[in-house]
C-alpha cells in the first residue's frame, strides 16, 4: 500500500489568500472559519497541488490570482512513499507545475502520485442535475480503475469531433463517414466497457458505505443507461455486445443525424441511473438524501482507489457538516477514521462535529491565519 501525506502547504496570492503557510496532520484536518475567509480556497490550493485542477470551474486564470497581483504560487510538500516537492505557478495566460523543480508535462503525473477525492455542496447535482455531472462521475470511477482510461476517452472525443465535422459538410462524403463511423463504434464501445467495469467494481463499496452511513438508502441502485433510457446489462461485459447495441442506435439515428448535423448516440450522451427500489431518485430525493448519496459515492470511490491503485487518496470535504444531522455526521467521521486516509474538512462551526473528531483533528482557524498575516505586515 502506497501512502503519502500532504505535510506542508504555502500559498501566495491565490484567490483571497495573500500569504499562508500551514503544516498538516496525516489524518483529520479541520479548517474553521466564517464564509469568505478562504477555507474553500485552501482546498482549491490542495487540489491544484495534487492534480493541477481546481475544484470548481473558473473562467480564466485571472480568477485564481489575488486582485492586483500578476501571478500566484502554491508550494506543497508530500511525505511518505511518494514524497514530493510540488510547485504550482499560475499566471494570466498559463498554469504549470514543477515536481522536484522539473516541469511536469501532464497533470496525470501528479494525479497518479497523489490521488484526491473531493466533495462540494454543488456535487449533489449528481442526483438532481443533468446527465453531464453523472457522466463525469462515471469517468472519475473509470479513471480510478484504470488511469489509461483518460487516453481511451480522449481518442473517443477526437473521433467524435471528426465524425461531427463530416456530418456538417455541405457535400457529404459517404465513404469517409463510413470509415469514421466504424472507428466511432469501436472507440465508443471501449469507453462504455470501461465505464461498465468501473460501475461493477464500485457498487459493493457504495452499498456497504450506505449500509453503515444510512441503512434506509442501502437499496439504492446504480445502472448504466444508453441514450434513449435503455438500461445496459453490465453482466455481459463484452465489447462486441456493446458494439451491437451501438450499431442498432446508429441505424435508428442516422437519418436525423444528417438533418441535425451531429452525433446523437454514444458515451457523451449516456447516463447513470440512480434509483431506489427501481424508482429513479432524481424527482423524489430530498436535499438531505442527495447529500448522503453523493457522500457515499465519493467515499466508495476513495475505497475503490485504495483497492485498484493500492494507494490512499486524500479526501477534501467542503461544508459537508452543515446539512447533516448529528447521526449522519457521526457515521461520516467514523467511516473517515476507518479509512485511515488524510482528510481535510471545512466548517463554519465545531458544534456539529462529534467529540472524538474534534479531539483527534488538527485544527486551523482562518481568523487566526488572517490576524497572523496582518501582524506580519504581509
Amino acid at each position: 500500500m502506497r501512502n503519502s501525506f500532504l505535510t506542508e502547504l504555502q500559498v501566495n496570492n491565490f484567490r483571497n489568500l495573500r500569504r499562508v503557510g500551514l503544516k498538516f496532520g496525516s489524518a483529520l484536518n479541520l479548517l474553521l472559519g466564517d464564509n469568505g475567509e478562504g477555507k474553500t480556497n485552501l482546498l482549491e490550493a490542495i487540489s491544484l497541488s495534487s492534480s493541477l485542477r481546481t475544484l470548481r470551474a473558473c473562467q480564466s486564470n485571472s480568477d485564481l490570482i489575488l486582485f492586483g497581483e500578476g501571478s500566484a504560487r502554491i508550494a506543497s510538500q508530500f511525505s511518505g512513499q511518494h514524497a514530493s516537492k510540488i510547485e504550482v505557478h499560475i499566471e494570466v495566460d498559463r498554469k504549470f507545475a514543477l515536481l522536484h523543480n522539473k516541469r511536469v508535462k501532464s497533470a496525470r503525473v501528479l494525479a497518479e502520485r497523489h490521488p484526491t477525492v473531493s466533495f462540494l455542496p454543488e456535487d449533489t447535482q449528481i442526483i438532481f442535475g443533468s446527465g453531464g455531472s453523472r457522466r463525469r462521475l462515471m469517468d472519475q470511477v473509470a479513471y480510478a480503475m484504470n488511469p489509461g482510461y483518460i487516453d481511451t476517452y480522449r481518442n473517443f472525443e477526437q473521433i467524435l469531433l471528426e465524425r461531427n465535422k463530416l456530418l456538417k459538410t455541405t457535400h457529404f462524403d459517404a465513404l469517409a463517414f463510413q470509415i469514421y463511423n466504424q472507428l466511432y463504434l469501436d472507440q465508443a464501445a471501449l469507453v462504455i466497457l470501461d465505464r461498465l467495469q468501473a460501475l461493477q467494481n464500485i457498487r459493493p463499496f457504495f452499498s456497504a458505505v450506505l449500509l453503515h452511513f444510512s441503512p434506509a438508502l442501502s437499496r439504492t441502485q446504480l445502472s448504466y443507461t444508453l441514450k434513449g433510457k435503455s438500461v445496459l446489462d453490465d453482466s455481459k461485459l463484452q465489447a462486441v455486445v456493446i458494439k451491437e447495441k451501438l450499431s442498432a442506435a446508429f441505424e435508428y439515428c442516422k437519418k436525423i443525424e444528417r438533418i441535425r448535423e451531429q452525433t446523437l448516440f454514444g458515451p457523451h450522451l449516456d447516463d447513470l441511473l440512480i434509483s431506489f427500489d427501481n424508482n429513479p431518485l432524481r424527482p423524489i430525493a430530498s436535499r438531505g438524501q442527495a447529500r448522503v448519496l453523493t457522500l457515499a459515492f465519493k467515499i466508495a470511490l476513495l475505497q475503490l482507489i485504495k483497492q485498484a491503485q493500492q494507494s490512499n487518496a486524500m479526501l477534501l470535504l467542503d461544508d459537508v457538516i452543515g446539512e447533516l444531522d448529528p447521526s449522519h455526521a457521526r457515521h461520516l467521521f467514523e467511516i473517515v477514521e476507518q479509512l485511515e486516509t488524510q482528510c481535510f474538512i471545512t466548517t463554519t462551526h465545531l458544534s456539529a462535529l462529534p467529540n472524538f473528531a474534534k479531539e483527534r483533528a488538527r485544527l486551523f482557524e482562518m481568523k487566526a491565519l488572517v490576524e497572523a498575516r496582518m501582524q506580519s505586515g504581509s
